[in-house]
């Protein structure tokens, strides 16, 4: 455990966490989650309820924006999803987002697709949340015939819309994907231009062939029927002026899954979960479409489960906030030495059927991070895991370049490929990962892509190092990290490391640093990284993560720093990536 104040000398601050302790064993960050709050606010706008927070939560999002946008997390890079998101909610509580906002989705527009980071390639996640977003602002800025034609690019064989236009070429369509697209179409009344791009029969018996006979749909072919399948897949039917096939079989598919004791939804029978927000919004969203009255009897219900999911400075959580633990969280604690006897089980319980990989939250997505910290913090506490569910999972959601996004349809990136690669190294599974060898060129892709015409990041560049030291360990492949190594040492401050040549040395930083060069055999950084933690304040609520940090960075945090000082007195670094 975390000792209670990192230097022996400095007057002991007790790191209280225990508020943060949920039932059943998991931890929570007590932070707005911006999946959450937008799933809770569309929601109550639904039903035509402004919440009396309305101005908390409007403030609580906007404490974390920057001039040009949203990134996940405060001080991350500004990317469309979470722009999305953060818009969305202000938008759903009566608000509009700066100006600057939009400006910023613009700018991410390419022949019609939106790229998720400035500079990226476009993806169907990033197209249907950007140009939704933009066309809150104003619809007639959306460039309506590129858009429809990107769309209709990314239609697969089987008439679904897929990730990327790449992928049609070999991939399946996705209902996820369909429906993002088609509501950005909707938004900007452009749903009829489609019909010049894609083959919209073909399109509708798709999303009419995702649908089970217990009348829920399912998100792709793999996948069992859930409620945001059936979400998705009623939105695009509707959009299309197509009647909702079974639509009795659909009402009794989702009023199936409510909970009478909360008001709530759960996500589908496959999912051994509480009721949460998400699979509540898209309850409300189904039966707007296929049995409005029904919503209007339930509308009071459906406010009372969404207000119990309010956080008490703003924003919400997924589920009723006493139940609300995350995995990141809770491996942290469970990594710092905070865990009780169920906290293992529950990060277990965090294994998704049909995804394979771990979720941020119980009813949630397979994540590359969150799946990368439940197998370290299991792996500390001893408790075995579905090893091959983990490959199973790694291999679908692997991107044809060979490199991995944030959740499946994601595009590739640094962090959420080292997180892949050290969860297959941790398994033990990465020498036998069939794409290894598109992995390992993604990875030196990416490397060689370090020049000087771009601003070096320490985190994106240490992640780099890492993943290509664990596959060139793994197998036959060679990758070369030199050109990280001079950004490394570059951006190193009192033996700690800062992000940027701009920015102050943090925590986050330090660790990532700290693990690539263990990953080289190099752990002589450590003694110097130990010091520096006496720089880093001890508040109630843990650890800062930066010496300018006012507050405590909460789990997260703490449990970087403890294995940091652990680390210096001879224990090794699990490969963690923020």
């Amino acid at each position: 455990m975390i000792p209670t104040s990192l230097r022996a000398d400095a007057p002991r601050h007790a790191v209280d966490l225990a508020d943060l302790a949920v039932t059943g064993g998991g931890f929570r960050s007590n932070q707005l989650d911006l999946f959450a709050s937008h799933s809770a606010t569309a929601a109550l706008s639904d039903i035509q309820h402004r919440p009396a927070s309305h101005l908390m939560t409007a403030r609580a999002v906007l404490s974390r924006a920057s001039a040009r946008g949203m990134g996940e997390t405060i001080g991350a890079q500004e990317d469309a999803w979470s722009t999305t998101y953060g818009s969305g909610i202000l938008f759903n509580l009566g608000y509009v987002a700066p100006p600057a906002w939009a400006s910023f989705l613009s700018s991410l527009e390419q022949n019609g697709g939106y790229a998720m980071f400035p500079g990226g390639k476009p993806d169907a996640w990033a197209t249907g949340f950007a140009a939704l977003a933009q066309a809150r602002y104003d619809p007639t800025s959306v460039r309506k015939a590129p858009l429809a034609r990107w769309i209709g690019s990314a239609q697969a064989s089987d008439g679904g819309i897929t990730w990327t236009p790449e992928q049609a070429r070999r991939g399946s369509g996705d209902v996820r994907a369909t429906g993002f697209c088609v509501e950005a179409l909707r938004q900007v009344a452009a749903v009829p231009l489609l019909a010049g791009y894609a083959d919209i029969e073909a399109l509708a018996t798709f999303v009419i062939g995702q649908q089970i006979d217990a009348g829920g749909f399912a998100l792709d072919s793999h996948s069992a029927p859930c409620m945001w399948g059936t979400g998705e897949a009623v939105a695009v039917l509707d959009a299309l002026e197509i009647p909702i096939p079974n639509r009795t079989s659909v009402i009794e598919f989702v009023m199936a899954h409510f909970d009478e004791a909360t008001g709530g939804f759960r996500r589908g029978p496959a999912y051994h979960t509480q009721a949460d927000v998400w699979a509540t919004r898209q309850a409300v969203r189904v039966l707007r479409v296929v049995a409005p009255d029904r919503l209007a009897t339930l509308a009071p219900r459906v406010v009372s489960f969404v207000e119990s999911c309010e956080l008490p400075h703003g924003g919400y959580t997924y589920t009723n906030v006493t139940d609300a633990g995350d995995v990141l969280s809770t491996s942290a604690a469970l990594l710092a030495g905070y865990g009780t006897s169920q906290t293992a089980d529950w990060i277990a319980s965090c294994m998704m059927p049909d995804d394979d990989g771990f979720a941020y939250m119980p009813g949630r997505g397979a994540e590359a991070r969150t799946s990368q910290w439940a197998t370290a913090a299991l792996d500390a506490a001893g408790i075995s895991y579905n090893a091959d569910a983990l490959l199973t999972w790694a291999s679908r959601m692997q991107n044809l370049d060979g490199g991995f996004g944030r959740w499946a349809g994601r595009v590739s990136e640094p962090v959420s490929t080292a997180a892949v690669v050290a969860t297959l190294a941790r398994t033990d599974m990465l020498g036998s990962f069939p794409g290894l060898g598109a992995l390992a060129n993604w990875v030196g892709n990416a490397i060689e892509g370090l020049d000087d015409s771009r601003p070096v990041d320490a985190v994106t560049t240490a992640n780099l190092v890492r993943a290509a030291n664990a596959i060139t360990g793994a197998s036959d492949a060679s990758i070369d990290i030199t050109p990280c190594l001079s950004i490394i040492r570059g951006l190193r401050v009192d033996g700690a490391f800062r992000r940027s040549t701009r920015a102050v040395p943090d925590l986050a930083t330090t660790y990532a640093v700290l693990v690539a060069h263990q990953s080289m055999g190099d752990e002589d950084s450590l003694p110097a990284a130990r010091s520096w933690l006496n720089h880093l304040t001890v508040h109630p609520n843990g650890v800062a993560w930066s010496p300018a940090s006012s507050e405590g960075g909460g789990l997260l945090a703490t449990a970087l720093a403890a294995l940091i000082a652990n680390a210096a007195d001879g224990a090794r670094l699990p490969d963690l990536s923020l």
